[in-house]
C-alpha cells in the first residue's frame, strides 16, 4: 500500500471509496480539520465511523474519543471495548477506567483489574 501522507486528497478519497480504512481515517481527519477539503464535520464523522465499522481499531478508538468528548459514555465504552478486543492497549486502559468509575457501564472491580492488567501487559500505561 502507498504511504497516505504523500498522496493527494483526491487519491486518498479514491482509496477510501475503495474500502481502504486507513485512507478513510485520513479523509475523516481532512474533513474535520479542513485540510485540502472544505471543513465538514458530518462527512468527517461518516468516514471515521465507516473505518471503525470496517474493523480499524484506531478509528474505533477515535470514535470512543468523539463520544467521550460529547459525554455519550455508553457509546464511548462500546467503541473502546471493540478496540480493546482487537488488541489496542490504550483502549484496554480506557476500559479499565470505565469499569473502575462506572462510566457508561456499571462499575466492576474485577473487570477494571482485568483490563488494567491486560493494558499494562501490552504497554499502557507507559509508566507502569
Amino acid at each position: 500500500m502507498q504511504k497516505l501522507e504523500i498522496l493527494s486528497i483526491s487519491e486518498v478519497q479514491r482509496l477510501a471509496k475503495q474500502g481502504d480504512t486507513e485512507a478513510m481515517r485520513k479523509l475523516a481527519m481532512a474533513y474535520m480539520q479542513g485540510d485540502g477539503v472544505c471543513k465538514d464535520l458530518d462527512k468527517g464523522f461518516e468516514w471515521i465511523l465507516e473505518a471503525a465499522e470496517r474493523g480499524n481499531s484506531e478509528a474505533m478508538a477515535e470514535m470512543a474519543d468523539i463520544y467521550r468528548s460529547i459525554q455519550k459514555f455508553e457509546k464511548a465504552f462500546y467503541w473502546d471495548e471493540k478496540a480493546a478486543n482487537q488488541g489496542r492497549a490504550m483502549s484496554m486502559y480506557n476500559l479499565s477506567v470505565h469499569y473502575r468509575d462506572g462510566i457508561g457501564v456499571s462499575a466492576n472491580k474485577e473487570k477494571h483489574h482485568y483490563w488494567y492488567e491486560k493494558g499494562k501487559q501490552n504497554g499502557f500505561p507507559p509508566s507502569s
